[in-house]
């Protein structure tokens, strides 16, 4: 049976843990592909199995690899796109509230649930590379728990913690509300 597509409840708006959790999937669906074989240094196959090792290694490696270019090619420009978005949101309405970083989070979790609603329709053949540029790669790139964090923290350093409180709840809030429309907008439902 093959691995499906993952829930679009256990992707976040951490791309580190949608990270963790679309590889994960990965590991499942490589197993399932190519059964369990032995692994790690001096790993011998079962009897009978002997030539399978040797030429399940090789599409290994080259689906490792491609996965890299894909996550590096979706990183680079997820973080292309969230300077963009976050420096021409910040020119026009400042810097006393994080504008621009809320709406890039609140726009890639919009992206990640429509995302999800469309690698859920696809073979798993199709949807991992998609997965590792859009997700993994575009999206982990684009959205930013770690602005999101400091900015947070900073609005509370500088006493504005009512700004603070509204920007951690508009966030968590927001997110998940654009992740369930996205998934929505393209599945019909949640």
């Amino acid at each position: 049976m093959i691995a499906a597509v993952p829930d679009p409840s256990q992707l976040s708006c951490d791309p580190l843990v949608t990270r963790m959790r679309l590889a994960a999937w990965h590991r499942t669906l490589r197993s399932h592909r190519f059964g369990n074989l032995p692994t790690g240094p001096g790993a011998r196959p079962a009897a009978g199995i002997s030539g399978e090792r040797r030429t399940t290694e090789a599409p290994l490696v080259m689906e490792t690899l491609t996965g890299i270019v894909l996550v590096a090619v979706g990183s680079a420009t997820g973080g292309l796109a969230r300077f963009l978005v976050t420096d021409f949101v910040t020119g026009r309405f400042g810097e006393a509230f994080p504008w621009g970083t809320l709406l890039v989070n609140i726009s890639g979790s919009f992206a990640i649930g429509a995302l999800a609603a469309v690698l859920a329709d696809l073979p798993p053949q199709q949807a991992a590379p998609l997965a590792y540029l859009l997700v993994i790669g575009g999206l982990g790139g684009y959205t930013t728990a770690s602005a999101f964090s400091l900015q947070a923290l900073t609005l509370l350093n500088a006493g504005l913690v009512r700004r603070a409180v509204s920007y951690v709840a508009a966030s968590m809030i927001l997110c998940v509300v654009a992740a369930a429309l996205g998934y929505t907008a393209i599945a019909g439902g949640v």
